[in-house]
């Protein structure tokens, strides 16, 4: 985080924004403001537009957190797959989702076997958002064959997700 003081920066433009700077040696109302383990805190500026205006009374300061991101909910999804694989083979899932390879066959998610013709992976997804994956068989990092279509369920709110499968 950087303070700016009303001198500095009268108005910021910032996905996130907060008019009590939270670092040591940060001053508020002519007193320093002590830094938290979680983060920034005070008054949370609305980003509309990818602008917010913010107000600096005289001798308070602002904090800009550019990289700061908003809380995700992320929802574990498990994925069981029904599979009969070579030896050597082993099966992967890819998607949409940067947790899922982003689309990437090279950066999909590995399943565990769990021995009996069926496999296993658990993946942290964004909640309510629609998912488009696949499998695909791999021996070693080439990839031997893929399914053709895609499919697609959107993860809950909250709580979990489970997709039972088939291969192809």
């Amino acid at each position: 985080m950087t303070p700016f003081s009303n001198k500095q920066a009268p108005e910021a433009s910032s996905p996130t924004a907060t008019p009590r700077a939270t670092r040591p040696g940060a001053i508020e109302d002519g007193r320093a403001v002590a830094a938290t383990t979680t983060g920034c805190t005070g008054t949370k500026i609305t980003v509309s537009g990818g602008q917010a205006t913010v107000t600096i009374p005289a001798n308070n300061a602002v904090a800009i957190h550019v990289n700061a991101k908003a809380d995700i909910t992320k929802i574990a999804t498990t994925f069981n797959v029904t599979a009969d694989l070579e030896s050597g083979q082993t099966l992967h899932v890819v998607g949409n989702i940067p947790a899922l390879g982003g689309g990437s066959t090279a950066n999909s998610v590995a399943l565990t076997a769990n021995g009996d013709g069926t496999y296993k992976t658990i993946a942290e997804l964004p909640a309510s958002t629609a998912v488009s994956y696949k499998y695909l068989i791999k021996n070693g990092a080439t990839v031997v064959e893929q399914e053709a279509a895609n499919r697609t369920f959107t993860t809950p709110a909250n709580g979990t997700h489970t997709s039972n499968d088939t291969w192809k």
